[in-house]
């Protein structure tokens, strides 16, 4: 019997070029480390049934030059209907050629393409440790931009394209001149912020205060309103578009300012962690819970496993800002009316 998981992150690889200093993800990435195979992938693939949505993640995603395969293994396997994958934006030509590569295999699905952007130039360059990184996040969405203005023009699959800045207490100020640089030069479905979560590369980045995280809430408004706006970005309208938003930055707020999530967290119900060597999570703050190599690339042996149901115990009164997970308890606990992924409220954090 395989086994129902509504969502899936899927971390394709622990590479990564850039060295963020808010990213949590840090001390897993560029260990040695045996990612899973083409063949292996498809082998967890089976042993799970229908997956509504697979978010990628990493690392750098497109630094597997298989990232199309694994994501046309779950969308054959899984029925799969919304595909959400950061990037740093770095290696353009393996992002163009990897995007058109799943439009082009991945018929009916709705694809996001989410770009990290965590201030202007200097301040990118240097938040990601990566000189001339900010001007390749500038040059990819124009890219990115044509690509999408050819696939139109030949009635091809479509996909979304987003902007998302991490928040940290170094560079809050700086998120509203961004978002001013962001809409009088580049074109995007949506430019977001979210606050940081777990702890970076460097202890001097930490999560924004509540008060001035609610602050920049208000004062982007205007920002996320002309985007709401747009023909193109969905069928909502913008207002209540803004205000599906605006509750899930009330939720920040609240967590920021030490309280607690308004549901429970639906990790290890309704969405998993699967790690590039075949780790499982319930949720990507908490420990492994199991390998699925080590049992016969079944997920549902880990998932339900003895490690797993102690650890589901466990997960109760959170205060997370991971907003993957607040989509997901959103949904699974409210079922509340959430857009698909190439709608602009239903974001995620890089």
């Amino acid at each position: 019997m395989r086994l129902n998981l509504p969502e899936l992150i899927f971390a394709v690889t622990n590479h990564c070029n850039h060295s963020c200093k808010m990213c949590y993800y840090h001390d897993a990435l560029d260990r040695d480390m045996e990612e899973l195979e083409a063949n292996e992938i498809e082998r967890i693939s089976l042993s799970l049934g229908d997956i509504k949505q697979l978010l990628i993640s990493g690392g750098e995603p497109f630094l597997r030059e298989d990232l199309a395969q694994i994501c046309e293994i779950f969308w054959r396997n899984n029925h799969l209907r919304h595909l959400f994958i950061p990037t740093n934006g770095s290696v353009q030509e393996k992002i163009l050629s990897g995007i058109l590569r799943i439009t082009e295999q991945l018929q009916n699905v709705s694809l996001s393409i989410m770009l990290s952007l965590e201030g202007l130039e200097k301040q990118h360059d240097d938040i990601h440790d990566a000189q001339g990184a900010f001007q390749q996040v500038v040059e990819t969405v124009k890219e990115l931009n044509l690509l999408r203005f050819h696939l139109l023009k030949q009635r091809k699959q479509m996909f979304a394209l987003h902007l998302n800045t991490v928040v940290t207490a170094i560079n809050i100020d700086a998120v509203l001149p961004l978002m001013k640089f962001v809409k009088q030069k580049l074109w995007v479905d949506l430019h977001t912020f979210s606050p940081m979560r777990g702890s970076g590369r460097d202890t001097d980045h930490t999560p924004p205060s509540g008060d001035k995280f609610e602050q920049l809430v208000k004062q982007a408004q205007p920002y996320f309103l002309h985007y709401l706006s747009q023909k193109y970005i969905g069928q909502l309208n913008p207002q209540k578009a803004l205000n599906i938003l605006n509750r899930r930055y009330q939720i920040w707020i609240n967590v920021l300012n030490g309280g607690s999530l308004p549901v429970p967290c639906s990790a290890g119900q309704s969405i998993g962690v699967l790690e590039p060597n075949g780790d499982v999570r319930l949720c990507e703050m908490k420990p492994l819970v199991g390998n699925v190599r080590k049992n016969d690339y079944d997920f549902g042996k880990v998932w339900w496993g003895k490690k797993a149901d102690e650890m589901r115990m466990s997960i109760t009164n959170c205060s997370c800002t991971h907003a993957c997970f607040l989509n997901a308890s959103s949904r699974f606990q409210l079922a509340s009316h959430c857009p698909p992924t190439n709608s602009p409220p239903h974001v995620s954090a890089s």
